[in-house]
């Protein structure tokens, strides 16, 4: 799973990394060095149908096809992470064919189930300060008010040999591109089968994980 990151990038280092602008409507970039989705955080993505345009999304995606305040605020819950394997059959993602998105990130936590305790470990890419996520969105319209909303949801793979030492209870592990594949995962006409060759693990070599502590120094486990 992935339901808490770190997302403190700058706004010229974003703006270097994807060569985007940011959306005129933007405001004041957040910084989270631990942000969980359950709080539903607005951090900034990149979109497919919109590349080169920096924009602020909540964390909960919420399909266009919901009725009603009460199930949007439900949907919120259940959609921060999207399972590779039932992707393309929950009506929740239905957006996955037109509206895919790529949140940067510093790096995310995952626990691991020692006995009965857990322990908290932060995991980064070792040859990027910032990455991407791999997500689809969708707009909501709330039909009471008339406020669009718009939220993303990350995606979710079977973990890799360093993540299933990790996250040794669900062994999840979330989508995370390339640079190649950052722009493929953006292209607006790709095809179903395009998109699922790129559902794929990133390799572990190219990962690092740190025991972490708000008291005293990470310990380096990879």
């Amino acid at each position: 799973m992935c339901y808490v990151v770190k997302a403190k990038a700058l706004k010229k280092a974003l703006q270097e990394k994807y060569h985007a602008v940011y959306s005129n409507t933007l405001e004041e970039l957040p910084e989270h060095e631990t942000v969980s989705g359950f709080a539903h955080p607005r951090l900034p993505v990149l979109t497919s149908e919109e590349p080169g345009i920096i924009q602020l999304m909540e964390w909960g995606l919420v399909p266009n096809w919901v009725k009603d305040e009460r199930t949007a605020i439900e949907m919120q819950n259940a959609t921060l992470n999207a399972r590779s394997e039932t992707l393309f059959e929950k009506p929740s993602f239905r957006s996955i064919m037109q509206r895919r998105c790529l949140i940067p990130v510093n790096g995310f936590y995952e626990w691991q189930q020692r006995g009965k305790k857990k322990v908290q470990y932060f995991i980064t890419v070792k040859s990027e300060e910032i990455f991407s996520l791999g997500g689809l969105y969708d707009e909501w319209v709330n039909t009471t008010t008339g406020e669009i909303y718009k939220g993303f949801s990350i995606i979710t793979l079977p973990a890799n040999p360093l993540m299933e030492i990790i996250h040794n209870n669900k062994k999840r592990m979330p989508l995370i591109l390339n640079r190649e594949n950052e722009h493929d995962w953006l292209q607006p006409d790709i095809k179903e089968t395009e998109i699922k060759n790129l559902l794929t693990q990133y390799p572990d070599s190219d990962m690092s994980a740190e025991e972490y502590s708000t008291e005293e120094k990470p310990l380096t486990l990879f």
